[in-house]
């Protein structure tokens, strides 16, 4: 890929991570087990979306030269002992390939 597509990728991909934000805290929360358990490495973004709903935090990691990678974080409400805090990490594609769920004390 020439530098001009790779720069174009992640250009894209810092928008589409600044759009998430305006809407990402808007009341998620932990995902429901049998929720969970509907996420496939594969999904785009949208079918997670309509699946489990927007995260409470993205981040975006990856250099300029690569391709970045976002993380969704699904978390607890406070205050809530021994609940599930999920992060969800999109290639450049926008395509799961990693889901980790872990507990939060």
């Amino acid at each position: 890929m020439t530098v001009a597509g790779r720069l174009g990728a992640w250009l894209g991909a810092w928008l589409a991570a600044g759009l998430l934000l305006v809407t990402a805290g808007a009341g998620a929360s932990e995902i429901p087990f049998g929720d969970y358990r509907l996420l496939r490495q594969g999904m785009n973004e949208g079918e997670v979306l309509v699946r489990v709903g927007p995260p409470d935090f993205v981040s975006l990691t990856g250099a300029p030269e690569d391709f970045p990678r976002r993380h969704w974080f699904y978390l607890p409400e406070p205050g809530r002992s021994w609940a599930w805090m999920t992060e969800l990490t999109f290639d450049h594609h926008g395509r799961v390939v990693r889901i980790d769920r872990q507990r939060v004390r």
